[in-house]
């Protein structure tokens, strides 16, 4: 393997808890090429935390470390400020992130980063392990990845996108997602790939309060997507997973958006 001398090692570490019934940081740490904005509160005094990365995207041999705790009775979202994208790297390199969450009882995460764009060559290998503690920790998550620079002919020119999700309730393995996706050995645009889209969305709802009418109005905010295709399945231990193609970002993240609005996120 050809490893970047050059290739950043960087930390994230957040920790929110509730004071006089507002959730605040009682602990912020990063490295560069990591910021923290200032937390801002919607009118519900829910806080909101924007992650920001001060370079032009990950390069080979970047390796990045991020930790995210919210304790007992804090509720905290977490978005990013820009599409991260993925540079073109050697034969052999890559850029790599583990992704640490912990989320106590009686409390909720909302964890939104905007969407990956991998560029041709660049190779990237994700790791995130969410510890719940209980049925009262509430988790959401969306993602989304582009199949690369379309316009620049770079569709599904990227060499390796590796994904690794495992969620826990206390030690109980209650979701896994293991996404490996190699374009140089096997079609992305066949069925039960990409098939023709460019975009692939992913909304994961752990422990939300999600009634029969809930869940038939994301039912139809899915199939009313727009130039993109997608469906929910119910993942047991309190969870529901929306998958979705489109042509582009916006529809998916226009999806994000509504599902957050229907379970009041």
């Amino acid at each position: 393997m050809n490893e970047n001398r050059y290739g950043a090692r960087s930390e994230l570490r957040l920790t929110a808890r509730p004071v006089g019934g507002r959730t605040v940081l009682a602990d912020v740490r990063f490295t560069a090429p990591y910021k923290v904005l200032h937390p801002f509160y919607d009118e519900n005094d829910n806080m909101s935390v924007m992650l920001v990365s001060v370079s032009a995207g990950l390069l080979a041999g970047d390796r990045q470390s991020v930790a995210i705790t919210v304790q007992e009775g804090a509720r905290l979202a977490v978005t990013s400020q820009a599409f991260e994208k993925i540079h073109k790297m050697e034969e052999g390199a890559f850029a790599a992130r583990d992704t640490r969450i912990t989320v106590e009882r009686d409390a909720a995460l909302s964890y939104m980063p905007l969407p990956v764009i991998p560029f041709r060559d660049s190779a990237f290998r994700s790791q995130t392990e969410v510890r719940l503690a209980g049925a009262s920790s509430r988790f959401f998550q969306s993602e989304i990845i582009s199949c690369g620079r379309a316009s620049r002919g770079e569709r599904f020119a990227y060499r390796e996108y590796r994904s690794l999700t495992r969620i826990y309730e206390g030690e109980t393995l209650i979701y896994a997602d293991n996404a490996v996706y190699r374009p140089g050995g096997a079609s992305m645009e066949g069925f039960c790939l990409f098939e023709g889209y460019t975009h692939l969305g992913t909304c994961l709802m752990i422990n939300q309060d999600i009634s029969e009418e809930r869940a038939e109005a994301l039912r139809a905010a899915v199939y009313a997507l727009p130039d993109g295709v997608g469906g929910i399945t119910k993942t047991g231990y309190g969870g529901y997973c929306i998958r979705a193609l489109a042509n582009g970002s916006e529809p998916l993240l226009a999806l994000s958006g509504e599902v957050r609005r229907i379970l009041g996120l």
